[in-house]
């Protein structure tokens, strides 16, 4: 699996036989699926301090379509 960056879109992993010749990936995960296909559509990931020093995450989904995706990936060159 390999990670890109999707600008204002956050984040998407990709199996790396569906993507373009990219080059070097920019992130290579340690993820593994057992089954193909979107399983989520979340977004936006932020992180926040609290009072305890610690942090939360918070997602904010603003992809909601396969469609939707599969624009913005064709828009940043990752498919075709």
């Amino acid at each position: 699996m390999s990670e890109f960056v999707l600008a204002n879109n956050g984040t998407v992993m990709l199996d790396e036989r569906d993507v373009k010749n990219c080059g070097t990936p920019f992130r290579i995960t340690g993820f593994h699926l057992e089954e193909s296909g979107m399983l989520e559509f979340k977004d936006g990931e932020t992180h926040a301090p609290t009072v305890r020093g610690t942090h939360q995450v918070f997602t904010n989904g603003k992809v909601e379509t396969e469609n939707q995706l599969m624009s913005i990936l064709r828009s940043e060159g990752i498919v075709f």
